[in-house]
């Protein structure tokens, strides 16, 4: 896999030739080191689009299993009273109880995927920095 991702960001990356037009062994290492760098942003980028699918499809299934659980209360409710003015003022109670969990359970959501970006965006930090102090190194 690291072969074939290498050819196909070795296009997008053409290392810097010296004065004499010879490629430097540094700048090779360079080079492999960028193209890791793309290697890495690539599927981070396919990381980030399946873990958006699956908090969708999650999403989708909460939402399927909380509308069941409420419709079953109501069957419940339904066979053990009969119906009147105050079921219907719990019922009501009962799905902006539902909906009040519905928004946690996104605003947690929400929390939990910005932390991960932001854990993710200071590990491409901390990448690009290595890559600038090895590049000094080998310069040096």
């Amino acid at each position: 896999k690291r072969a074939q991702l290498y050819s196909y960001s070795r296009e997008q990356f053409h290392p810097p030739a010296n004065v004499s037009g010879v490629v430097d062994v540094a700048d090779l290492e360079i080079s492999v080191l960028l193209v890791d760098l793309l290697t890495l942003k690539h599927e981070n980028n396919e990381l980030r689009w399946t873990n958006d699918r699956l908090l969708r499809e999650k999403k989708s299934y909460k939402s399927k299993v909380a509308v069941l659980e409420l419709t079953n209360k109501y069957f419940q409710l339904n066979n053990v009273t009969n119906i009147s003015s105050e079921d219907s003022s719990n019922e009501l109670i009962q799905r902006e109880k539902t909906l009040r969990l519905y928004v946690y359970r996104l605003y947690d959501l929400l929390q939990r995927t910005s932390e991960q970006v932001e854990e993710r965006q200071i590990y491409y930090e901390n990448l690009i920095y290595q890559i600038k102090i090895r590049k000094r190194n080998l310069i040096d």
